[in-house]
């Protein structure tokens, strides 16, 4: 069925034009943030023990998983596919492993834990040896879950678009967001999220919420929400959303008495008018004993950045504060926030504090570095927490303390009390793939990047890491004759002759670089190459040519922020390079090169990238004279000159904002094509004409594909869903 294209847009004016630039500037730095924090902690460390009676943890300023309270409804968990069907996408359940922003155990039955991820809620009822997804609704991201502790049946979840609740163990979950800004909290670019949820455990119906407008709270188990924290002022809405006329919570720490939930404190900054301002930050901190109803300002205002960080640790009666890295160190108040005093890490920026209920004494500190520091005398001395490497948050058994469960990239599990660890994520998949290659002799075995590079022999059904690739933010990947070249972030690009058993480093990186394009010459498989960019800017060549199978690589000078690449199959001194400011093309190999799409417009005057960014380039191995690029604001583009002229190729894609292109192999007149945020589109007609190809598939997000040889079965990398297959008509 044909989707007919959008009536023309009345002309933008320059700051219409900038601010849409700017949206899309956003979109894509988000994405490039995920994929740059996937092998990294993506949440501080929190060592969160659930007590045995139930007793609530509030998991302020991050996106642990706690128990709460609350009230659901209807809806059917996903069931995926066990084939893939004609026309539709099925989840082939892999990779496993991925992010996990949020996990939570059955304080009654610590057997029976849960854990969300990208848009995904995954059950295990065996201590985390297998898990099943029970999403059913349409979430980007789940972000906070807690549990009931006096009914755990009832489970809560933060989301991307407002709070969830499932009364029957996960099986149906409904949206209880009445009283979320009245339905106003759909999320921009990040603003709405749901970072983490507490129920009070003395009073099961009251429930608390951090959000990115602000602390909710509601009386009657998510029936209705209101505002406690900043006070409101009014909300202004406008056509890129609504926000209250108060701080929001990127200016909120929250700080919660986990034994009596109703005391409070928390800090905002009191001279916030919503207007851009050169004024100083003027904060005060402000203590609640009516789980916040009312509030008393502590101490007076002080001209700083309000914390990013507040906790409360009951065993000394101490508040502890960070500024998230604008200020370095910790704080530490004994008198109740009225004065403050330095609690170490004086040369560090710390992200987040996390207070361990099943140690009091322990305090724990994530720097910017990633690592994982703790204090056990309230702050005069720091140390490594042992064995903690890359983790989000961990959470303790509450009937065993020995066991610990570390979530953050991926899931793992210790029964010694952290000592020694084994990965707990069979079923649970939440991996952003960005990259996927088919063996070209073997169809059946397919490569995917998610952080570390998973290989597949049986087409999808089974995947299992590199391992020695498992910390190197692999994004992009390529095949070259018998050679496997992985692109990185900050570790330059490795190769494998092995079919993928080992891996050596064949170009070094840089702190901040990304390997953003690998492509090889189809007909020629030792020449490759590869482009990087930064997202500071760049200095010297950022394009690489290598003519030997990637032993030696040289500089090829001229480009900067290359976002993709395509070799020429017959001729391998051709190349087209898509960047940020248009399309380029070389015929000497990256000697030279010459503009021939796109503009070179750019809007200095706002600061803002240029908004013509190629994504993607693709060229019809049967026809290599046509070519396809796709630009983040126009669509696709097509040229049947080899580059030498461009005309729009856009009927029926209702999303412009073009990712990646990719031909089938068996039938050039087939392309597949994803957009940010829009979902698949396909043509049958050699992009004359486009259509919806959404069926079955559950992230939108779709960042790679693999169409095999016969062009029966295509694969794609989602966000968040780990690859998923189609089969065609073909």
């Amino acid at each position: 069925m044909s989707i007919a294209v959008p009536p023309p847009r009345p002309p933008e004016t320059q700051k219409d034009l900038a601010q849409r630039v700017a949206e899309l500037e956003a979109l894509i730095e988000e994405a490039r943030r995920r994929a740059r924090r996937r092998r990294a902690a993506y949440a501080a460390l929190v060592i969160a023990a659930v007590a045995a009676c139930g007793a609530a943890y509030f998991d302020v300023g991050g996106s642990s998983g706690v128990p709460l309270t609350g009230s659901v409804a209807e809806g059917s968990p996903r069931v995926p596919l066990a084939h893939a069907s004609v026309g539709r996408w099925s989840s082939l359940h892999g990779p496993d492993g991925g992010a996990v922003f949020a996990f939570a155990l059955d304080p009654a039955n610590p057997r029976i834990a849960y854990a969300g991820g990208w848009g995904n809620i995954f059950k295990s009822t065996n201590g985390g040896e297998s898990w099943t997804d029970i999403t059913s609704e349409p979430w980007d991201r789940v972000t906070a879950l807690a549990i009931d502790p006096a009914r755990t049946s009832t489970i809560y979840a933060g989301t991307d678009i407002g709070i969830a609740r499932s009364d029957d163990g996960g099986r149906h979950w409904h949206m209880v967001n009445t009283g979320l800004l009245e339905g106003k909290m759909l999320h921009r670019y990040g603003e709405g999220f749901v970072s983490s949820l507490l129920v009070d455990a003395q009073h099961p119906a009251t429930v608390f919420a951090r959000t990115d407008f602000g602390l909710f709270r509601t009386v009657d188990g998510g029936g209705r929400w209101r505002l406690v924290a900043p006070r409101p002022r009014r909300t202004f809405c406008g056509k890129f959303g609504c926000r209250l006329g108060a701080p929001t919570a990127y200016d909120l720490a929250v700080a919660i008495d986990p034994a009596h939930a109703r005391t409070m404190y928390a800090e905002w900054q009191t001279n916030w008018t919503g207007k851009p301002t050169t004024q100083p930050y003027k904060t005060a901190l402000f203590k609640s004993v009516d789980g916040g109803t009312s509030w008393r300002q502590v101490g007076a205002s002080r001209e700083r950045s309000p914390f990013s960080a507040l906790v409360y640790q009951p065993s000394s009666g101490t508040l502890f504060g960070t500024s998230g890295g604008s200020a370095v160190g910790v704080f530490a108040s004994v008198d109740g926030g009225v004065t403050w005093h330095r609690a170490g890490l004086q040369q560090e920026r710390v992200e987040d504090l996390r207070v361990d209920p099943g140690d009091p004494n322990a305090l724990y500190a994530t720097v910017w570095s990633g690592q994982i520091v703790v204090t056990r005398d309230e702050g005069l001395t720091w140390s490594p927490a042992p064995g903690v490497i890359n983790w989000g948050f961990a959470t303790t058994d509450p009937k065993d303390p020995s066991i610990v469960y570390a979530a953050g990239d991926g899931l793992e599990r210790s029964v010694d009390g952290g000592h020694t660890w084994r990965e707990v994520d069979n079923g649970l998949v939440s991996t952003f793939v960005d990259a996927l290659v088919l063996a070209p002799d073997t169809p059946k075995t397919l490569y995917s990047a998610a952080g570390d590079v998973f290989k597949s022999t049986d087409g999808g059904r089974s995947w299992q890491s590199s391992g020695v690739l498992a910390k190197k933010n692999v994004g992009r990947l390529a095949i070259a004759g018998s050679a496997i070249y992985a692109g990185t972030t900050g570790s330059g690009i490795f190769r494998s002759t092995d079919a993928g058993g080992s891996w050596q480093q064949v170009v070094p990186g840089k702190d901040g670089e990304v390997v953003a394009a690998i492509a090889a010459a189809p007909g020629t498989p030792s020449t490759v190459y590869a482009g990087f960019t930064t997202y500071t800017g760049l200095q010297g060549a950022r394009v690489y040519q290598s003519v030997d199978g990637g032993a030696t690589w040289a500089p090829r000078p001229g480009l900067h922020k290359v976002q993709s690449l395509a070799v020429d199959p017959r001729f391998a001194d051709t190349v087209f390079a898509g960047t940020d400011h248009g399309i380029y093309r070389s015929t000497n190999g990256g000697t030279t090169w010459t503009w021939v799409g796109g503009t070179h417009t750019r809007y200095d005057k706002f600061h803002l990238t240029d908004p013509d960014t190629v994504q993607t380039i693709a060229i019809d191995a049967r026809n290599p004279r046509i070519v396809y690029a796709g630009i983040l604001t126009r669509g696709i583009l097509e040229s049947t000159d080899g580059g030498e002229t461009w005309s729009p190729a856009n009927t029926g894609l209702t999303d412009p904002r073009v990712r990646v292109i990719a031909i089938d192999p068996h039938d050039s007149q087939r392309l597949y094509a994803s957009t940010f945020g829009g979902g698949v589109f396909t043509s049958t007609d050699g992009a004359h004409t486009w259509h919806h190809l959404n069926a079955g598939l559950f992230a939108m997000g779709v960042g790679a594909f693999a169409v095999d040889p016969t062009g029966r079965r295509v694969f794609a990398g989602t966000d968040g869903e780990g690859v998923v297959s189609l089969t065609t008509a073909n």
